[in-house]
């Protein structure tokens, strides 16, 4: 049997000393929850050309990003029956300024130290990534 790999992407985009943390609005999976930008590889979709898609559409950030792998986890999941291999890669990268636009998935934005989005990250995979990062950049 082939299992189907899903793969998501999410960025820890920085600015200076700070990085932008998302609020999930109640559109879609996981209504409410903190959030980095990013979301799943469509299918005939490089890893690159979907990384810039979900950041043009969630943060409207169309300037190139050095954007830098730090983090792979992927584990066999199940939906309704049907297994798939879930892949999250995470990111690094930097912008210049803070300016960003919110889409429809999201109801808010913030940029703040990367203490304080760990500790307002809910998804334990995020929250594990930022450590990493954390480690990374000291």
């Amino acid at each position: 049997m082939n299992i189907e790999n899903r793969v998501v992407q999410k960025v820890f985009l920085r600015s200076g000393q700070r990085f932008l943390l998302l609020t999930r609005t109640d559109y879609g999976s996981r209504p409410g929850e903190t959030d980095l930008p990013g979301g799943r590889v469509d299918q005939n979709e490089t890893l690159d050309m979907a990384l810039r898609r979900e950041l043009k559409e969630e943060v409207n950030i169309k300037t190139a990003v050095d954007l830098q792998p730090f983090y792979a986890h992927s584990e066999l999941r199940n939906d309704e029956g049907t297994p798939f291999n879930y892949v999250l890669l995470l990111y690094y990268g930097e912008v210049e300024g803070e300016n960003f636009e919110l889409s429809h998935e999201h109801s808010s934005g913030e940029w703040m130290s990367l203490d304080e989005i760990i500790d307002q990250l809910q998804h334990p995979l995020h929250r594990e990534a930022a450590e990493k990062l954390k480690t990374l950049l000291a």
